[in-house]
């Protein structure tokens, strides 16, 4: 049977052997995410005990791989998107203690990673340890930034700029006012403009 993807808020009701299907084939996207790898071999989806290893949920797509030795049945997500997202919902399943060393690891490879934004999105950044990692990563205050400041470092080349635009997207993404509201206001029209580009409309009602 093809699921395909529902709503975030409908996987938790999952049938129950779908649903441990779905936490293993997010379990298997997070360790390729860690260890960079967008290629699964069928004996990686046979450990996981899959009810339809040969189809894990319409989420992967089966390939034939050329080796000195013959072919090789492996397997990879239909988009590398689906699996950053399938692993920041893994993530977000985690204790505080580990989402809070995972995004610090993702943090310190690869800061850019779109797992980032999509946990921000799935959690909220409720998790106050995750979230000052994440806060900390320009080395200087929020409040310190505002759209202007952000919008300089567009221009600009270095990874300075990386971080400033990852984080306002984590920001952005999270959809929670509390966080947005530690940004300083623009300062002028175009600015406003700007922000709400970036941050939810609640928030940018305050500019």
């Amino acid at each position: 049977t093809h699921h395909g993807l529902l709503a975030v808020k409908e996987l938790e009701h999952l049938p129950d052997d779908v649903l441990q299907d779905f936490g293993s084939v997010c379990d298997l996207a997070f360790r390729g995410i860690m260890e960079d790898r967008k290629v699964f071999y069928a004996e990686s989806l046979q450990k996981l005990g899959l009810k339809h290893p040969s189809s894990p949920l319409g989420l992967m797509q089966a390939q034939q791989q050329l080796t000195g030795f013959g072919t090789r049945h492996c397997y990879s997500f239909f988009h590398y998107a689906v699996q950053e997202f399938l692993a920041a919902y893994h993530i977000s399943k985690l204790s505080e203690k580990e989402q809070t060393k995972v995004v610090r690891e993702i943090l310190h490879r690869t800061p850019l990673s779109t797992v980032l934004p999509f946990y921000a999105g799935l959690t909220k950044l409720l998790n106050r340890a995750a979230r000052d990692s994440l806060l900390k990563v320009t080395q200087q205050p929020l409040d310190t930034y505002s759209v202007t400041t952000a919008l300089s470092h567009v221009t600009q080349s270095g990874d300075k700029r990386r971080l400033v635009l990852a984080l306002f997207n984590c920001i952005y993404e999270s959809q929670n006012p509390s966080i947005c509201a530690l940004v300083k206001p623009p300062r002028a029209t175009h600015d406003t403009l700007m922000a709400k580009a970036l941050f939810p409309s609640s928030t940018v009602a305050q500019f």
